[in-house]
């Protein structure tokens, strides 16, 4: 049986026994989740809070005014146009209430991100009578995603300004991933002509066993460094050292390699090598 069977069909004593339980249930799971709810009304601006709700916003349980004008002194003043906008919208177009923004929390003043959610409810006549929601706060995501952007932003600057050539290799199919700018422009190949090769596309013929033989010994997780021979889209053959370490790019392992073209200088001491 359903729980709005129960209540239909149980004593008045008992439905309101089984109403309180329900009620307990819900603030117990809103509670674990750390969500907050809310209702205003429309008409007089008043506001209720259960006690997440007060928590989150830095207020002892009971303590808050329940004026809507006392919420909006908490949102940061450069946030309340969001607040305002969606607020306005879900109610003249009939949508879920949701946005995200800042709070100066009460007790400290310390700045917290929180995302409200809600619906309102209306009248025959379509006028607003009541607004109900929830509360969360999302501090930590949104210091989680700065803080992902940043490290994106080094890595960015790191590999794709990086005058050296750089690529991203997928080591169990040696398939590049990823280029910089400076691999294009050495090896002639554009950046989506890189992404549908692999490594041997990259070696003269007589050397891509040796490379292969390579990819299967090497040692995980260190840097590795070597002196080969790479083949230009034109047919160039280049000399080049290889550095390459592991890591991980979106959860997935992946070798980064940068390139030094060292023709010049094996030339040269070859040449020294030779006898005159």
């Amino acid at each position: 049986m359903s729980e709005r069977s129960a209540l239909e069909s149980a004593a008045p004593k008992t439905q309101s026994a089984v109403k309180r339980s329900a009620e307990l249930r819900l603030q117990l799971a809103l509670a674990a989740a750390g969500l907050g709810t809310w209702d205003w009304d429309p008409g007089t601006d008043l506001v209720t809070w259960n006690d997440a709700h007060e928590r989150i916003c830095g207020f002892l349980p009971g303590t808050f005014s329940g004026r809507g004008e006392d919420y909006l002194a908490l949102i940061v003043p450069e946030d309340r146009h969001l607040a305002d906008e969606a607020l306005q919208r879900a109610k003249e177009d009939h949508v879920e209430y949701h946005a995200e923004y800042r709070i100066r929390r009460h007790s400290d003043g310390a700045i917290r991100w929180v995302v409200s959610r809600g619906a309102f409810f209306y009248d025959n006549l379509g006028r607003p009578t009541w607004a109900a929601g929830i509360i969360a706060d999302t501090t930590e995501r949104k210091e989680a995603e700065a803080a992902s952007r940043v490290k994106e932003q080094r890595r960015q600057l790191l590999f794709e300004r990086n005058p050296l050539p750089m690529m991203v290799v997928d080591p169990d199919t040696r398939r590049y991933l990823e280029v910089n700018d400076a691999a294009v422009a050495q090896y002639g190949f554009t950046r989506e002509q890189f992404l549908t090769m692999r490594t041997d596309d990259l070696r003269p013929p007589e050397d891509v066993e040796r490379m292969i033989s390579a990819f299967r010994t090497r040692a995980p997780g260190g840097a590795e460094r070597g002196v080969w021979r790479h083949r230009t889209k034109d047919g160039r053959i280049l000399i080049v050292e290889i550095v390459s370490h592991d890591t991980k790019l979106d959860g997935q392992p992946v070798l980064v390699v940068s390139v030094l073209d060292v023709t010049a200088r094996e030339m040269a001491l070859e040449a020294l090598r030779s006898p005159s």
